[in-house]
């Protein structure tokens, strides 16, 4: 990889995996840096979010993930809910400590069948 904002920011979480208070330090950083996001990985899916795989890890523990959203009212009800609005598309980074490459990701897994478990009264 050539040195570049996103392979340093790599590098660094691959280090600080263990410390996700550094890496959330170390993401701000980034973030207050420009053009550091190709534009391919800034593309928005018509229909629904899209996940831009970043980076994942030699060892496959941390992953780094770009999703993009269009602007647009949530139309599902979801235990995850993410609007974006405004005129041009949202982009978020996510760090994670798993390979979504090889897990992918868990945002239409539903969980109907789960029992519900009730807090007693305080």
């Amino acid at each position: 990889m050539t040195s570049s904002p996103l392979t340093s920011f790599a590098s660094d979480v691959s280090r600080l995996a263990d410390d996700p208070h550094a890496i959330g330090e170390r993401l701000r950083a980034l973030l207050s840096e420009d053009d550091w996001l190709a534009p391919e990985h800034r593309e928005p899916d018509p229909d629904a979010y899209r996940q831009h795989l970043l980076y994942v890890s030699p060892d496959r523990d941390v992953s780094i993930v770009a999703l993009v959203w269009l602007p647009r009212p949530s139309t599902e009800e979801d235990i995850h809910d993410v609007t974006a609005v405004g005129d041009e598309p949202t982009i978020s980074i996510h760090v994670y400590g798993a390979d979504i490459e090889q897990l992918g990701t868990s945002i239409y897994r539903r969980f109907d069948d789960w029992p519900v478990r009730r807090l007693a009264p305080a």
